[in-house]
């Protein structure tokens, strides 16, 4: 199983942001949500970071983010970066280690964005809430990608 911000994560990321989900998922929901979400896909071409804020530094973030760029409702590459590189992304979603680990344990990717355990840091905002489902349903299969969490640092 790789390890949270390693490139065989951000790899096993990228293959299951492009399959999507389940079939079993997709059957709890109308097929209109689907046909939105594909369509909305469809339409993003920039990037989406997802970072890991450091500490109880709002600005500051750890040392890697997972940077995941789409062309033509594809995820053409899933990279681990800086998080300078990481702010040069479409948008930028952070949030502590708490809410990723909450979120690979099965935790509703909607309530991670509702309830701002990860918050929209860069991005114009009406253009990501343009396209808020296909990114939570982003969200909820990047959940369910294995992957073990480091012990979390010591403050």
């Amino acid at each position: 199983m790789p390890a949270f911000m390693t490139p065989e994560w951000a790899e096993a990321v990228r293959d299951a942001v492009n399959r999507g989900p389940d079939p079993d998922y997709r059957a709890g929901k109308l097929e209109e949500y689907w046909s939105w979400i594909d369509n909305a896909r469809q339409g993003f071409e920039g990037s989406v970071a997802l970072a890991v804020r450091a500490g109880h530094d709002p600005e500051a973030l750890q040392d890697r983010a997972l940077l995941l760029r789409f062309s033509g409702g594809t995820c053409t590459e899933a990279a681990i970066v800086a998080p300078d590189a990481a702010r040069d992304a479409t948008f930028v979603l952070a949030g502590d280690r708490d809410a990723y680990v909450d979120l690979a344990a099965g935790y509703e990717a909607g309530k991670v964005v509702m309830y701002r355990r990860l918050l929209l840091e860069q991005g114009h905002l009406l253009a990501f809430f343009n396209r808020v489902y296909f990114f939570v349903e982003m969200l909820a299969v990047i959940g369910t990608v294995p992957t073990e969490f480091p012990e979390p640092a010591l403050t």
